[in-house]
């Protein structure tokens, strides 16, 4: 077995995302997360990943991401500028709301364009509520978790990246909500990651990664659905 120094994960840039013989450890090398894991996404396919909290989920992402080295094995993805991760709790940046929606790669769209995406995540209003496009509220005390969540899914849809990686992304949204803005991004023929604690949404997804607890996991292609890309 290699030495733990030696031992790391190997990050390289493809088209789709490709995970072979993964396995994560702690930083101190003293507990294995994910043990052994491989699966292949093909072109436009959508993975859920679920699982109780402490299993590794997170750590699976940012090890996608090239943030997380300790371990062994080998994934291949597109180049992070094609990627956009949306956390739990969203980074609600100073400024303008135009600003606040542009961010984090300050695309430059129009007015139109940016009410319409508001409308399409549930936040038709928001725009009159705090004087328009340019009113620069303290957006932590005006927004809710659920309200800075649909903020994060607009950004996104203004951004339009090929891959978009959800971490517990809509957890502060009920039921209606969440399937909302999963609707939104299925229209916007985005590949989706998401990560999840309990099971749900399936119809947004093609392959389910469960992570059962002790390095140990269990993969399963997802039925069709009538959302199934063509």
């Amino acid at each position: 077995m290699l030495p733990a120094e030696a031992a790391r994960i190997e990050t390289v840039h493809g088209p789709l995302l490709t995970v072979e013989a993964l396995t994560i450890d702690t930083p101190d090398h003293h507990k294995t997360l994910v043990r052994d894991l491989s699966f292949e996404l093909g072109a436009h396919e959508r993975l859920l990943i679920v699982g109780e909290s402490g299993v590794g989920k997170t750590s699976l992402l940012r090890a996608i991401a090239g943030l997380w080295r300790t371990g062994s094995g080998r994934i291949c993805r597109p180049p992070l500028a094609e990627i956009l991760f949306l956390p739990q709790r969203p980074y609600m940046v100073l400024g303008s709301l135009r600003l606040q929606l542009s961010y984090p790669r300050m695309v430059d769209v129009g007015d139109e364009e940016i009410l319409s995406v508001l409308r399409r995540v549930g936040l038709a209003d928001l725009p009159a509520q705090v004087g328009g496009l340019d009113a620069e509220p303290r957006w932590k005390d005006l927004l809710s978790l659920g309200e800075q969540q649909k903020i994060a899914f607009a950004r996104r849809l203004l951004d339009a990246p090929a891959w978009v990686f959800l971490d517990e992304a809509t957890s502060a949204l009920d039921p209606a909500s969440e399937t909302l803005l999963y609707q939104q991004i299925a229209a916007a023929n985005i590949a989706v990651v998401s990560v999840r604690t309990r099971v749900g949404l399936l119809e947004f997804h093609d392959v389910m990664l469960e992570l059962l607890g002790g390095g140990e996991w269990r993969i399963s292609r997802l039925a069709p659905s009538a959302l199934e890309r063509g």
